[in-house]
């Protein structure tokens, strides 16, 4: 697993830890000016949204934001 402060080297869904799961689309619009993203947890039964976040200029922003979420709680202290 990568550590923070090696996210930015580009989207791959590889260095998403196992039982999570993100979720980037633009914003619903003919010329999108920003992305959005959901973070999700795998349940027991279904996956749960934890956090929803818009505004991200690119798809990369989005990505790098949603992983510093990941391993903030993924940490001992997260």
């Amino acid at each position: 697993m990568n550590s923070i402060n090696n996210i930015e080297s580009g989207i791959r869904v590889s260095n998403i830890p196992e039982g999570w799961w993100m979720h980037v689309s633009p914003l619903a619009r003919i010329e999108p000016t920003e992305w959005v993203l959901g973070v999700l947890k795998k349940g027991k039964k279904s996956w749960i949204t934890e956090v929803c976040e818009s505004g991200f200029n690119t798809p990369q922003e989005a990505y790098d934001w949603g992983m510093r979420f990941i391993m903030k709680k993924e940490s001992p202290n997260g």
